[in-house]
């Protein structure tokens, strides 16, 4: 499962996947709703942000959704009273999937797949939704970003208080590594180990704002939530 808030409403996210490959959306805000979004064989991985653009409908929601035959999907839809605009779209196929991330980036309208493999590539698919002669169509391209050997999990997100680097990429190493992936297509790509704290099962990220913090969650195999924040 995965997380995000929208704040168009304001509502909490909540984004699952179940063993039927039903991909599922909980909502609340004092009042708990789940819908089922989708049905997608053989789904697995899941991630999901909300993506606040000018070119796409008020509160164009967004789940990432990878499945064990190599396929990532984007499902957008709106939540109000009820769902509506909702569509799955292909975004790419990919060979030994392991993870998937997701965010949005303001600064020039993308939406953003993350994509972890079983070799350590880290590959990014960045789209945008646009509205030509009343079509919603879809504009979709990939690029490399790093590659991160014994990969385990990623994770995504948008640092808008940054001047050059805003996307950013957690990469978990089987060995409880923590990789840093921060880049920009006007500045590059940097790459940096935060942390090294030994064996983990989970990994979440996120940008505060209100402080200006990076934030790591790490869960270890013991139960322990943790968190490391930093800013650079």
């Amino acid at each position: 499962m995965a997380f995000f808030f929208a704040s168009y409403l304001p509502y909490r996210h909540i984004v699952a996947v179940d063993l039927g490959g039903n991909v599922w959306d909980w909502t609340w805000n004092g009042i708990m709703n789940r819908t089922l979004l989708a049905k997608i064989p053989n789904a697995f991985r899941i991630s999901g942000f909300y993506a606040d653009s000018p070119d796409a409908p008020p509160g164009d929601l967004c789940a990432i959704v990878a499945t064990t035959d190599g396929n990532v999907f984007e499902v957008y839809y709106q939540q109000y009273t009820f769902v509506e605009h909702l569509q799955t779209a292909l975004l790419g196929n990919f060979q030994n999937i392991v993870d998937v991330g997701g965010f949005f980036s303001p600064d020039d309208g993308y939406r953003h797949a993350i994509v972890g493999t079983a070799d350590g590539t880290v590959t990014e698919i960045y789209f945008s939704h646009q509205v030509v002669q009343g079509n919603l169509d879809i504009q979709v391209f990939q690029s490399g970003i790093a590659n991160v050997p014994d990969l385990a999990k990623v994770s995504a997100y948008y640092a808008g208080g940054d001047l050059f680097f805003k996307r950013r990429v957690q990469v978990l190493t089987g060995g409880g590594r923590i990789h840093e992936v921060r880049y920009h297509p006007d500045f590059g790509i940097m790459r940096a180990v935060l942390f090294n704290p030994g064996p983990l099962v989970d990994l979440g990220g996120f940008f505060s704002g209100d402080d200006n913090f990076r934030h790591a969650i790490l869960v270890t195999p013991g139960g322990d939530v943790q968190e490391l924040f930093f800013n650079p």
